[in-house]
């Protein structure tokens, strides 16, 4: 056989792989990979805004004093993380992270505002 008529065939094969596995190259994301990344987006936003997070836990309203940065984390999750079963994870651990699980610690907060 010629270069020529292997080349054809890698070809052909390239063509059939691609058609194959197109739009399989993105991985399903598991709830642990949603909620790990939220908890990194989270996390970020306490070790970036020490002064913030203070004053909101001291005030009572962490969500006011800290409402750009989770807002701007909220996008990126939710840009990320397409599947709409995920979405509390988000809140939840935003709860849990920042307000150590009170909700009174957050003040006036609902995701379905935003």
């Amino acid at each position: 056989m010629s270069i020529a008529v292997y080349s054809g065939i890698l070809i052909l094969l390239t063509v059939i792989l691609y058609f194959v596995f197109a739009g399989k190259s993105n991985y399903a994301i598991s709830e642990n990979d949603a909620k790990r990344f939220a908890k990194l987006l989270i996390s970020e936003i306490k070790l970036y805004e020490p002064y913030k997070v203070e004053r909101g836990l001291k005030n009572g309203n962490l969500y006011e004093s800290l409402r750009d940065e989770i807002e701007v984390a909220r996008k990126k999750y939710n840009r990320r993380i397409a599947n709409s079963d995920f979405e509390r994870f988000f809140d939840d651990l935003l709860l849990e992270i920042l307000a150590d699980g009170d909700k009174n610690k957050m003040g006036l907060f609902s995701a379905s505002s935003t």
